[in-house]
């Protein structure tokens, strides 16, 4: 598998089971945790933390565009 696909599975595990904690376990851990699970020796680990933190810094914003674009799943 491609570093930049793996790289994206992770992240979005990790967002998966960020919000399954109603973030309330950190994203840095899980990232972490799921790289190093998942991804061991992977040279682009920094290209999933960026994804994930750039979903949670930008949670509300992209929380308001699917409500719009999905009305019956807010």
């Amino acid at each position: 598998m491609a570093n930049r696909h793996l790289s994206r599975s992770i992240a979005m595990q990790s967002l998966f089971e960020w919000d399954f904690y109603a973030g309330k376990k950190k994203i840095d851990a899980i990232l972490e945790r799921n790289l190093s699970e998942f991804g061991p020796g992977m040279e682009d680990g920094k290209f999933s933390e960026n994804l994930a933190k750039g979903v949670v810094k930008k949670k509300k914003e992209i929380d308001d565009i699917i409500q719009k674009a999905a009305p019956e799943w807010p």
